[in-house]
């Protein structure tokens, strides 16, 4: 899904990043790989930062949507629907 919406809305500014909080780099890339993920993926394991910077991601996933200044506009936790984030992304951009 993120793949889709980032092919669909790229040129008007929208960049996922994915953090991976649990999984090593060769195993993140194989799995981004395998996925054809069309933006960049983070090693957040074992960087405690990534978890005070955005809080506890206790859902599996946690999804922001964050804005241009850099603020969190909407955390979800748990899968959502194309709709959803579609939704909430044009609203964003």
């Amino acid at each position: 899904m993120f793949v889709k919406l980032q092919d669909k809305y790229r040129d008007q500014g929208l960049i996922f990043l994915g953090i991976s909080v649990d999984d090593d780099a060769p195993s993140l890339q194989t799995y981004a790989g395998r996925m054809k993920m069309n933006y960049p993926v983070l090693v957040g394991a074992e960087h405690e930062e990534v978890q005070e910077a955005y809080g506890p991601m206790v859902g599996n996933p946690t999804t922001m949507l964050i804005g241009r200044d850099g603020s969190i506009c909407t955390k979800y936790m748990g899968a959502q629907s194309l709709e959803r984030f579609e939704s909430d992304i044009k609203a964003l951009l």
